[in-house]
C-alpha cells in the first residue's frame, strides 16, 4: 500500500509539473508566449510617460519584490458595509458565502478596479513585467480564528508559479497584528537563497528552519485600509495562520493570459472580462 502511495504522489508531481497551472513548465511557457504576443506593444509603449498617481515605491518594489502600497479606506469602509449586511440576512443555511465574499459582488469588483485604475499600478504593472498587464482576480476572504489549527495548503512556503512575475496586493479590511495572522513573506533577495523543497508545492516551517537561514522573514501588519504588494511569483510565503477572526482583501495582478491550451491561465475572474477587455486595449499599440 505504501509504495502505491508513494508512486501516485510521484505521478502527480508529474502531471503538476507539466500541466497545473502552477506547475514550473506551465508557468514558464505560458510567460514565454505572453511575452512573444504582446512584446511588440510594450516595445511602442514603453517611452510614453504615465501621469496617475503612485501609490507603491517603484524602486524598492523592483528590487526587493514588495512595497506598502496606498489605496486609501474607501474600499475598506465599503467592504465593511457589505460584510455587516451579510451578518444581518444571514439565516444559517448557507456558509459558503463567508469563504469568499466577493464571489457574487460585481459591483463591488468593479468599484474597486476603478479606484486601481485611478492609479498607477496598471502602468507600473505594464513596465514590470514588459507586458500588458490584467487584473486577474479580486477576492476577499474571512478567516475565521482557531488557536489549534492545522497548517495546509498555502498555509505553508511556497511560491505562485504561473507567472514569472505578479503583483499581489493584500489589502486589509480589519487591523492585522500578530493575532490575526499577517501574511510572512520572504524578500525577493533572501527567496533566492532558500531552496524550494518539495517542488513545486508547499513546504513546512520545519522544511524552513532545516536550512538554518541567517535572515527572517517580512510580516504584512498594518490597520484598516492599509495594504502591501509583494511579487508572491518570486518571493517566498505562506498565508494566515489567524487566532482571531479577519477580513482581507486579495488582489492579484498578473501578465495578460494567453489562451493556447493547455499553456494558459484559466483561473481569471468573469467579473472581471469586461475590465480587462478595456485594460488590454488602453495598452494595445
Amino acid at each position: 500500500m505504501t509504495f502505491v502511495i508513494n508512486v501516485l504522489k510521484k505521478i502527480r508531481k508529474i502531471y503538476s509539473f507539466f500541466f497545473n497551472e502552477v506547475g514550473f513548465f506551465n508557468g514558464n511557457i505560458n510567460y514565454i508566449i505572453n511575452k512573444a504576443i504582446h512584446r511588440d506593444k510594450y516595445l511602442k509603449r514603453k517611452n510614453i510617460e504615465f501621469n496617475n498617481p503612485k501609490v507603491l515605491n517603484e524602486e524598492k518594489f523592483k528590487e526587493y519584490g514588495w512595497s506598502e502600497i496606498y489605496l486609501g479606506k474607501n474600499i475598506r469602509d465599503k467592504t465593511l458595509l457589505h460584510f455587516e449586511n451579510l451578518k444581518k440576512n444571514d439565516n444559517g443555511s448557507n456558509k459558503s458565502h463567508w469563504k469568499e465574499l466577493f464571489k457574487n459582488e460585481k459591483n463591488l469588483k468593479s468599484y474597486i478596479a476603478g479606484e486601481l485604475l485611478k492609479t498607477n499600478i496598471f502602468d507600473f504593472a505594464f513596465d514590470y513585467f514588459q507586458s500588458i498587464p490584467m487584473l486577474r482576480n479580486v477576492n476577499c476572504f474571512f478567516t475565521e480564528g482557531a488557536n489549534n489549527r492545522n497548517y495546509n495548503s498555502s498555509m505553508n512556503w511556497h511560491k505562485d508559479l504561473h507567472h514569472k512575475k505578479l503583483i499581489k496586493i493584500m489589502y486589509f479590511v480589519n487591523d492585522v497584528n500578530e493575532e490575526n495572522g499577517p501574511t510572512n513573506f520572504f524578500d525577493r533577495k533572501k527567496s533566492s537563497e532558500i531552496r524550494y523543497i518539495n517542488f513545486p508545492d508547499y513546504f513546512s516551517d520545519n522544511d524552513l528552519k532545516l536550512q538554518n537561514l541567517k535572515f527572517d522573514f517580512e510580516k504584512c501588519l498594518g490597520s484598516g485600509g492599509e495594504a502591501f504588494a509583494i511579487d508572491t511569483a518570486n518571493c517566498f510565503h505562506m498565508g494566515s495562520r489567524s487566532k482571531k477572526d479577519r477580513l482581507q482583501i486579495i488582489i492579484t495582478i498578473s501578465p495578460y493570459a494567453s489562451t493556447l491550451y493547455p499553456y494558459k491561465s484559466f483561473i481569471i475572474d468573469k467579473d472581471l472580462v469586461d475590465f480587462n477587455n478595456l485594460l488590454h486595449d488602453n495598452y494595445k499599440s
